[in-house]
Parts: structure tokens; sequence; C-alpha cells
């Protein structure tokens, strides 16, 4: 694929595909990608991407730890204010660890000795469910959904 290609494409869905349809009635996002849209994914993924080169390439002293999943930051370093200045757009909120602990997607990251360790972990706000047994989705799509939430959880967690 061209540049100008992507490009283009990029411009439709980002310019011109920005409806979505809540409460049965559609809308028109003002600004970025719709939540749920294929394209929005790898957008963010691409913008944090330039935001993470041009930010930590300014820092004098560079974190200790960087991760990063589409637009969840993991950072050992106080870099809010950096992070924060790359756009009027994208703005960041900051978790500090409490009791030495920190939540960072579904796993929770606590100190041990002078290590990190990382277990699985369910916001007090999550509902538990991931698909319903009795939906109309295939059984083995079902089945695989439960199997693969099994393997996750146990390979994430020491």
């Amino acid at each position: 694929m061209t540049k100008g290609l992507f490009f283009s494409i990029l411009s439709i869905c980002t310019k011109d595909n920005r409806y979505f349809k809540y409460d049965d009635k559609v809308y028109k996002q003002k600004k970025g990608l719709p939540m749920g849209s294929p394209a929005s994914t790898i957008v963010a993924d691409l913008v944090m991407e330039k935001l993470l080169d041009t930010c930590l390439e300014k820092l004098k002293t560079k974190p200790t730890i960087v991760t990063k999943y589409v637009d969840d930051l993991f950072v050992i370093h106080d870099t809010l204010t950096m992070l924060n200045s790359f756009s009027d757009n994208i703005k960041f909120t900051k978790e500090e660890e409490s009791n030495g602990r920190i939540p960072y997607l579904d796993t929770i990251i606590y100190r041990n000795n002078d290590s990190l360790e990382v277990d699985w972990y369910q916001k007090p706000t999550a509902s538990g469910r991931i698909i319903n047994f009795f939906s109309k989705h295939p059984k083995q799509m079902i089945i695989n959904t439960a199997k693969n939430f099994i393997h996750r959880v146990l390979s994430i967690s020491d």
C-alpha cells in the first residue's frame, strides 16, 4: 500500500466516518475515532508510538520501564507533564501506587523486595462476565473464550 493510499483511507476513517449509535440515536463524533471502529486501535497505536518517540527523546533522565498497550501506558518515571504537552487533544491521568501496588490493564503490579511481580487483577466495577454461555455465539467460540481467559490469567500471573 502506498503512503498516499494509506493517508486517503485514514482520512475517510477519521473525518468522514465518525458516526455511532447510542440508545437508538445516531451521533457524529466531533473529534477522534469512535470506540469500536476497527481503525481506532491502529491509529491509536500509531499516535502513541509517535508520542512516545517524541516525548521520551526530550527527557534528560530516561524511564526505568515503559510499556504500552494501545493507549494505556505503564511508566516508572515522572513523565505526565511531558506526555500531556504532546497534543491539546490527548491528556493522560496518573495513577499512584498504593501499598506498593498499582493496577495496569487487567493486572496488578506490585513490589516484592527489589523486583516487580504481576498478578491477575479485576477492577471493583468489573461484572465478571465475558460471554454468556447461552448467547447465540457458536459454542466453540464460547468455550475458546473461556479457555483463553484461563490461559491469560495463568500465564500473566507470578
